[in-house]
């Protein structure tokens, strides 16, 4: 091989590079591209010093990472996975901010599946959120079982009227549904009357960050806890119950009042001298009625499990797969258009957008990470629908 060579192989692998889809990573099919990849670095004597060729490696080298990590992370023995109560996916809407649609509060709906009047205030809901709720959850079944999910499962309620009144009991006792630890420093007596709350949790940025595979900054998670706990909600929320020895199911708690999921304070760990906290310490409490029903769950074992790369997709694909995919058990899933849009939060006037969103935004990224292995569209006497299949030798 000579120079001349070189630069021809390396010419067409940049064209072919350059006719990959953004975001390329996404779009790029990792077997065909590695072996690629190591033409580069045969030819790499012959062009080292190219400015075009330097580029163009350093830039495969990153998606090829990237990729390998995502397709790692689609074996679920090999990548993390969090434990996703249901009754949040379930009961819990989305609702994001939309650049020209004022949301008033509190937000109302109708439960869909059992007619109550449910509401929203404080702030918005989307896909970090749910995410922060995964992580949480986990975090607490770790700190129940000793470093290890729970062999058995136990309860906080035994039945509708017990839930009924705890919630009036919290009420009383805290008439905002807090304590006023949310978003707030500690003090050692706070750790210390934290600790001896019945249902708590500590963690820190590093194991944060592990458990969801994101690169976040201190201040980043901190926020992020922040807009969580402050959210309120008034739902219809599934609650795991034994009936009997035999028979334990799923029955919706109609809530009386707004309340939080949960409550939080930190403390700080290390300020640089620019003042600027890189580390922090998160004690959070579940002391209201909505957080003990979401540990309640928690203890019954009403959960599903998530890989850790469903948080690298877009937020509406994030939501999507919990409303519709983690919950079901059918290998073939028929969703409606309209079904899809409200559950999502999506708001366009135009049909064909709307089905153009979903396939590229949703459907397409889904089918990508095996969240789904297939999907296809059809046009029914109720409109569009789509039709997701899941293959079941996956998670």
């Amino acid at each position: 091989m000579n120079k001349q060579d070189a630069t021809n192989i390396f010419n067409q692998i940049q064209k072919e590079y350059y006719r990959i889809k953004n975001s390329k990573y996404k779009n790029i099919e990792l077997e065909s591209w590695q072996k690629k990849y190591l033409e580069l670095l045969d030819i790499k004597p012959f062009l080292h010093d190219n400015p075009f060729y330097q580029r163009l490696i350093n830039g495969l080298s990153q998606i090829l990472t990237k990729c390998e990590k995502l397709d790692r992370c689609r074996s679920e023995s090999k990548g993390w996975i969090n434990a996703s109560e249901r009754g949040i996916n379930k009961a819990l809407p989305t609702l994001v901010r939309k650049s020209k649609t004022e949301v008033e509060f509190p937000y109302e709906w109708i439960d869909q599946k059992y007619g109550h009047r449910c509401s929203i205030t404080n702030g918005y809901w989307g896909a970090r959120n749910y995410m922060v709720m995964d992580a949480l959850g986990y975090f607490y079944l770790l700190k129940e079982g000793g470093d290890r999910l729970p062999d058995n499962t136990s309860e906080l309620f035994r039945d509708m009227e017990s839930i009924r009144k705890r919630e009036v009991e919290l009420d009383q006792i805290t008439p905002q549904n807090g304590s006023g630890l949310t978003n707030s420093m500690l003090t050692e007596n706070d750790v210390e009357s934290i600790m001896k709350s019945k249902h708590w949790i500590r963690f820190n940025d590093k194991i944060f960050r592990k458990f969801t595979g994101l690169k976040l900054s201190s201040g980043d998670i901190l926020k992020l806890l922040i807009e969580t706990s402050r959210v309120e909600f008034i739902l219809a929320f599934p609650v795991r119950l034994k009936l009997s020895k035999k028979e334990i199911r799923e029955r919706p708690y109609l809530m009386n009042m707004f309340s939080r999921l949960f409550e939080f304070g930190y403390v700080e760990k290390t300020r640089e001298s620019d003042g600027v906290v890189r580390r922090r310490e998160y004690f959070v409490t579940f002391n209201t009625i909505l957080g003990e029903l979401f540990i309640h769950n928690l203890k019954m074992q009403n959960y599903d499990w998530v890989r850790e790369d469903l948080y690298s997709l877009s937020a509406s694909a994030q939501i999507f797969f919990r409303k519709f995919i983690i919950n079901n058990d059918h290998p073939s899933i028929p969703i409606n258009l309209e079904n899809i849009a409200q559950k999502l939060n999506l708001i366009d006037s135009i049909k064909q957008n709307l089905e153009n969103t979903i396939t590229t935004n949703v459907l397409d990224p889904l089918m990508r990470q095996g969240f789904i292995s297939s999907y296809n569209k059809t046009v029914g006497l109720q409109g569009t629908k789509f039709i997701v299949y899941r293959d079941f030798g996956k998670k």
